[in-house]
């Protein structure tokens, strides 16, 4: 029980399925129009943030796929003390998802 927030119920959980973003279909081939456009590269599917828990939960609980375009590179140093992001990528970033978005906004 929360003292603070007497309505609210929290209900432990001793782990979580992994996830496995599609690499298949047509939301996945919008990601992949949308790093060749944005950084003139092709798109690789790697297998990093499979421990993301609540991203498979709410998969399952919402009933749809979800997707994830990482930006972060490994030179970026994922959770180190000097962890930094670059502009270059940001800007990528901005421009991939803006054109991810056009792209999917068509999909029937």
């Amino acid at each position: 029980m929360n003292l603070n927030h007497p309505d609210v119920q929290f209900h432990e959980e001793h782990g979580l399925a992994p996830f496995q973003g599609p690499r298949h279909g047509p939301y996945a081939e919008a990601i992949k129009d949308a790093y060749k456009f944005a950084f003139d590269a092709p798109c690789s599917f790697t297998r990093e943030g499979g421990s993301i828990g609540a991203v498979k939960t709410m998969e399952d609980l919402l009933g749809c796929q979800a997707f994830f375009l990482g930006l972060s590179l490994p030179s970026h140093g994922y959770h180190a003390l000097n962890e930094n992001y670059d502009w270059e990528q940001a800007s990528g970033g901005m421009a991939a998802f803006a054109h991810y978005f056009d792209t999917v906004s068509g999909i029937k």
